[in-house]
């Protein structure tokens, strides 16, 4: 799968859900699939279109006129699924390029298609399943084996076959909603046009971590309440088989532990989940070691600080963070929200000042 903009999704076929509002390009959605996806998933989300190829639903009769119409309304619902085979995967993927890069050459465009086309892949063998019987996993196996990936030949003559239509405001609507990873090798070749927008992208990325962080911790010192050591840290007295629940009201850590999860939990408690986590690391003898660790203790910090935003020191450490260290921030359990491989390509230009970095740019 792919990100297109906003929220939109390009996903194979063997990805299909009913969970959000989708488009469905591909002659492999039969009525049964369908029937049998939809009693799983309960027909959550709206189905817009359903056609066997994209010429169907781009040109000649279909409904929208050309590539301009139809992306300018993918970006206008700005939350879609688009469900495809392999022939409308690679199609698309082509004609989102040109957009996004008017000018760029086929040789250049193939690095994006392989990364983005290896992550998808990789991404297969550890994260996709739908159902929970037999049947719909080894279906949705068979369907992922048969999706057929383009060699760098046959991508580079679909990319000479296919043609959009160039138009600077589309372009610029492109860019503007474009996925973190472009921004990004925008940002580390001097461009700051979309710095605002990285901004929010980072926190909405950076307090999903967080979040789990604190959870972890949450759940690791509360099941050891028993030993000395987390007694010492929280600052409560605690015998076991006593009411554990009876400690609220003691101090602000004891209440933050014994709190309920929610995303408020940042916010309602002044605890500082970096310092409480280092200090857990201490007892136990391990050390912060920020360079050894996906989630620094700066990083929790610096989001734990902010509310819908990171400011603009924080962006440029995090940049300076991503170019240099061997572990990205932006590794998270899921893994569709953002390619590693792909910022890692463009991290290796930057740190070999490669003018290849600047085809990639945008801003």
């Amino acid at each position: 799968m792919y990100l297109l903009f906003d929220k939109v999704y390009v996903k194979p076929m063997y990805m299909l859900d009913m969970e959000r509002p989708r488009v469905i390009i591909s002659p492999d959605a039969s009525s049964e699939l369908l029937e049998g996806i939809e009693t799983k998933f309960r027909n959550l989300g709206e189905m817009f279109y359903n056609v066997d190829g994209y010429n169907k639903l781009v040109g000649g009769e279909g409904e929208f006129a050309d590539d301009k119409e139809f992306f300018n309304w993918l970006l206008d619902k700005g939350r879609v699924d688009v469900f495809v085979d392999s022939n409308a995967y690679h199609k698309i993927f082509v004609k989102w390029i040109k957009i996004m890069y008017p000018d760029i050459q086929k040789e250049l465009a193939w690095k994006i298609y392989s990364l983005v086309s290896t992550h998808t892949r990789l991404t297969v063998r550890s994260m996709f399943t739908w159902g929970t019987d037999n049947e719909g996993v080894d279906a949705q196996k068979t369907q992922a084996n048969e999706f057929k990936w383009l060699t760098q030949d046959q991508f580079q003559g679909l990319f000479k076959q296919v043609q959009v239509v160039k138009d600077n405001a589309l372009v610029g609507r492109v860019r503007a909603k474009a996925p973190m990873e472009f921004m990004l090798a925008g940002k580390l070749n001097g461009k700051t046009t979309y710095d605002e927008t990285l901004k929010q992208k980072i926190y909405a990325i950076g307090i999903k971590k967080v979040r789990d962080e604190m959870n972890h911790v949450k759940n690791h010192l509360l099941h050891n309440i028993n030993k000395p050591w987390v007694q010492k840290l929280v600052e409560v007295s605690y015998t076991a088989g006593d009411d554990l629940f009876a400690l609220k009201g003691t101090n602000a850590k004891i209440d933050f532990l014994l709190d309920e999860m929610s995303e408020d939990a940042l916010s309602t408690h002044d605890v500082d989940i970096a310092d409480l986590r280092e200090g857990a690391l201490n007892e136990a003898g391990a050390p912060d070691g920020d360079k050894d660790i996906g989630l620094p203790s700066w990083f929790i910090k610096a989001i734990q600080g902010s509310s819908g935003s990171v400011d603009s020191a924080t962006l440029d450490k995090i940049i300076e963070f991503e170019v240099n260290n061997v572990i990205s921030l932006f590794e998270v359990d899921d893994r569709a929200k953002v390619n590693v491989m792909l910022l890692n390509y463009f991290y290796n230009l930057k740190n070999n000042n490669t003018d290849e970095l600047a085809n990639y740019s945008i801003g």
